[in-house]
């Protein structure tokens, strides 16, 4: 029982760990920041109370840490979802790239040959008054 909860602090300081090291190194968006600092506080907490022995009861304890996870699934399901989104965007911010540099060829290529018709009509007429 008592290694149980030994157990279980050591996982939750683990994932508090982890979460502090996201934190501090994500260029993530700022509601995703919040959503995962107010995680980190939940975590913080339940550690909190753990070390302190506010939870002595087993059932307690258990409810806790499952809450704890709870969040953390929800955040990292968030946070998957957000990559996700990025990556897409990312993705869709290339192919505009590339298309506006295909447009820009066209039209260059377009001007050119606008310019050679407009030169082929102007070299006719200068024949005609030669």
């Amino acid at each position: 029982d008592k290694m149980q909860g030994l157990q279980s602090q050591w996982e939750l300081a683990s994932l508090e760990l982890a979460l502090h090291k996201v934190l501090d190194s994500s260029g993530a968006p700022p509601a995703l920041l919040a959503k995962a600092r107010q995680v980190v506080a939940d975590v913080d907490a339940v550690v909190e109370d753990i070390e302190s022995g506010k939870l002595d009861d087993q059932a307690a304890r258990k409810a806790k840490v499952g809450s704890a996870i709870k969040e953390l699934t929800g955040l990292e399901k968030e946070w998957a979802s957000a990559i996700g989104a990025g990556g897409k965007l990312q993705q869709l911010e290339q192919q505009l790239t590339e298309k506006k540099a295909m447009l820009a060829r066209t039209e260059k290529e377009l001007k050119l040959a606008t310019l050679e018709k407009e030169l082929a009509e102007k070299k006719r007429l200068l024949e005609r008054f030669v």
